[in-house]
């Protein structure tokens, strides 16, 4: 998990593989108020979700991973908080393979390291990390973000 602001990106840029960087610069260059809520194919498979939504309480959210690809998950406005744990703690309770999803159930699970989220603000989370996004920092309030999923396959060429 790595997790950061976008204007201070240059200072990241050397821990970071070539792709994702140029994804967090299209993130940081990006005019949101033209672009639209959806899906968005970038590169060979690489797409971005934009979403507006409403947080919740933690009971609501479920924690998940992916094993195909690297979530980059970025808050275009709003806030929102994101629980993070380690894969190896936690134990799958639905899988999704075809979508690349796999829920993990909460009860295997001590709490999680939590990371504010507000706008500008992202955080890359890899096949070993377990999320738990949307959590509301205090009540429900609307957020708009955007999750660009890059393949794994694209990291190594």
């Amino acid at each position: 998990m790595f997790s950061g602001e976008l204007s201070l990106l240059r200072k990241y840029q050397d821990h970071l593989h070539e792709r994702v960087y140029k994804y967090l610069e299209m993130l940081r260059n990006a005019n949101w108020d033209e672009m639209t809520d959806g899906r968005m194919e970038l590169y060979d498979g690489d797409y971005m979700n934009i979403e507006t939504g409403k947080t919740k309480a933690v009971e609501e959210c479920r924690w998940e991973a992916h094993r195909r690809h690297l979530d980059i998950q970025y808050v275009v406005s709003g806030a929102e908080n994101v629980e993070w744990a380690p894969l190896l703690l936690g134990k799958v309770e639905e899988d999704r393979p075809d979508d690349d999803v796999y829920f993990y159930a909460a009860e295997s699970l001590a709490a999680g390291a939590m990371i504010h989220h507000q706008a500008g603000r992202f955080s890359i989370f890899t096949p070993e990390d377990l999320h738990r996004p949307l959590l509301a920092p205090q009540d429900p309030a609307s957020i708009r973000k955007a999750v660009v999923k890059v393949s794994l396959k694209n990291l190594h060429k």
